[in-house]
C-alpha cells in the first residue's frame, strides 16, 4: 500500500512541474568541463544507452533525440530530407544522420549538448498512450510486419492480450531493477523515455525544444523547432506529407503503422490494476517531463489511495 501512496504523490507532483529531485541530479551547465566531464567528478554527461537515437545536423547546429513511438518514422524522414542523407537501401530511413554517419565521437556530442549555440530538441509522448501504441503496432495483427521481433522477446508471446502484456511488465518490475531491465529486457518501443539518447534524465536541462506530441499541434511545433535552426518547412517537399494539417497520424506513410492509441485508451486500460501498473512503470517519464496523467487515471489512483488509507487505519 505504500507503493500506492507513493505513486499518487508522484503523480500529483507531475501535474505541476518537473520534479525538483530530478533537477538536483543534473549538474548545472557551468559545472561541466569542455568535453562533457563534470569539473568536480569523473562522471560523464551521457551514458552509452541509445546514443544511436541522436540525429546530428552540423550544418544547422542542431541535435535531435528521437524516441520510438513518438513519430520517430516521420522525424527520420524529415531530417533525411533536410540533410539529403542517402542510403544504399532505397527505403532505409534509420541512422542516416547518426553519430557514426556524421563521423562524430561521443565527446564531440557532449561538447555540442552543453554548447548553447547548438539547438537541442526532443519530442515525448504521454507514457500510457505510448505503451499502448507500441502494443498495438507490435503485438496485434494487421499492424507492423516486424512485430514478432519485438513482442515475443519482451512479453513472452507473439500475440499476448493487453492484460498479459501489462502483467509481464508488473513481473519485470518485481523481479528486476531498472538497470537490469535496461541491460536484459529492454526493447526501444517500451523503454522509458527518460533513458533515451544517453539519458534524458541527465541532460534535459540543456534542451531548447521539449514538446509533448499532440495530434492537433504537432505540425506547428515541428515548424517552430525548424525555424529556430533556420529551416523553413516550406522548403521541404515532404513536410506536408509527414506532418499534415490536422493530425500527426494522418501521414500518408505506412497505414499499418498508425495505431490511433489515444482514441483507444479507455478500451484497453479498463481496470485500475492495468492503469496503475503502467503508471508506476513509467513514473520517471511523468515526473521528468511534467506530464499530466489522464484524468480518469488520476481518479483511479485516488480511489486506490483511499482504500490504502482505510486499510492502514485498520492494521
Amino acid at each position: 500500500m505504500k507503493a500506492v501512496r507513493r505513486l499518487f504523490l508522484l503523480l500529483v507532483c507531475s501535474v505541476y512541474a518537473v520534479s525538483a529531485a530530478f533537477k538536483k541530479k543534473m549538474p548545472s551547465p557551468d559545472s561541466w568541463g569542455p568535453s562533457g566531464t563534470d569539473n568536480n567528478t569523473t562522471q560523464q554527461l551521457l551514458t552509452n544507452h541509445l546514443l544511436s537515437r541522436f540525429i546530428v545536423v552540423p550544418e544547422h547546429k542542431m541535435i535531435f533525440c528521437y524516441i520510438e513511438k513518438v513519430a520517430c518514422t516521420q522525424f527520420n524522414h524529415l531530417f533525411n530530407t533536410i540533410t539529403g542523407a542517402k542510403s544504399i537501401y532505397l527505403d532505409w530511413k534509420w541512422y542516416r544522420n547518426s553519430l557514426k554517419a556524421v563521423g562524430w565521437s561521443k565527446q564531440q556530442l557532449e561538447d555540442a549538448i552543453v554548447n548553447p549555440a547548438w539547438h537541442k530538441a526532443v519530442f515525448y509522448r504521454e507514457p500510457m498512450e505510448r505503451f499502448l501504441s507500441g502494443y498495438r503496432s507490435k503485438c496485434e495483427e494487421g499492424h507492423d510486419s516486424d512485430g514478432p521481433n519485438h513482442c515475443r522477446p519482451f512479453f513472452g508471446k507473439r500475440f499476448p492480450t493487453f492484460p498479459e502484456a501489462v502483467n509481464a511488465v508488473a513481473r519485470m518490475d518485481q523481479q528486476m531493477s531498472d538497470a537490469e531491465q535496461m541491460d536484459q529486457k529492454s526493447d526501444v518501443h517500451w523503454t522509458r523515455q527518460t533513458k533515451f539518447c544517453g539519458g534524458l534524465d541527465r541532460t534535459l536541462q540543456y534542451y531548447d525544444t521539449v514538446v509533448q506530441v499532440d495530434h492537433h499541434t504537432a505540425r506547428e511545433e515541428v515548424q517552430k523547432m525548424l525555424n529556430k535552426s533556420g529551416i523553413e518547412s516550406s522548403d521541404l517537399p515532404l513536410f506536408d506529407k509527414l506532418f499534415p494539417k490536422g493530425t500527426v497520424g494522418n501521414t500518408g506513410l505506412n497505414k499499418g503503422h498508425v495505431t490511433a492509441a489515444d482514441a483507444h485508451m479507455l478500451e484497453y486500460y479498463n481496470t485500475p490494476d492495468l492503469t496503475n501498473t503502467i503508471l508506476e512503470h513509467y513514473m520517471e517519464d511523468y515526473v521528468l517531463f511534467g506530464i499530466r496523467a489522464p484524468p480518469w487515471a488520476v481518479t483511479a489512483l485516488e480511489h486506490r489511495k483511499k482504500l490504502a488509507d482505510r486499510e492502514a487505519l485498520t492494521d
